[in-house]
């Protein structure tokens, strides 16, 4: 059976009418109307600080990529002596591909052609801050595993044969 309480406010002195039975600490402390206000604060404030909290994980996308890039070099036995701080100033200062120029994304998706890509110049080599460079997926990948001036030179034949076919070809 429902027992009834009358009690008054704390927030607003107004008198209000509870049910006892299973009413939390708020229903027998507030009226409903400043009840409605704390739940509509307390959702923002929330939702405030979830937004707050997703701004610092944005914030500096450059250490999270270096950070997993790291982890996953490492995680496939890669020999890497570079550090989380160094690679992150790395990517800081390599906005674009350093071979084809396009606009690298440091917090893409998996499918993402633009994501940025760790490559060692040397394959074989250590990765170091001077042996590093940063590309874009795609052309890592078609990089494959040439020495960086073997590629360059690849590159360099594919242009001359792109001219062959259209004449006006540029780059």
């Amino acid at each position: 059976m429902a027992k009834y309480i009358n009690a008054t406010c704390i927030n607003c002195d107004n008198q209000f009418t509870f049910n006892n039975t299973g009413a939390t600490y708020i229903q027998r402390r507030y009226c409903k109307d400043c009840r409605d206000e704390i739940v509509v604060a307390n959702r923002k404030n929330r939702h405030d600080a979830t937004l707050a909290k997703n701004a610092l994980v944005v914030k500096d996308v450059h250490r999270v990529w270096a950070v997993a890039s790291l982890k996953n070099h490492k995680r496939i036995k890669h020999d890497v002596d570079i550090t989380e701080d160094e690679l992150t100033t790395l990517a800081k200062q390599t906005p674009s591909c350093e071979l084809c120029g396009c606009h690298l994304t440091y917090n893409g998706g998996a499918n993402s052609p633009h994501i940025a890509s760790m490559d060692r110049i040397l394959n074989g080599d250590t990765y170091t801050v001077k042996q590093v460079g940063i590309l874009c997926r795609r052309c890592n990948g078609l990089k494959g595993n040439m020495p960086f001036e073997q590629f360059l030179k690849f590159l360099e034949g594919g242009v001359r044969y792109a001219r062959k076919i259209v004449p006006d070809f540029s780059p």
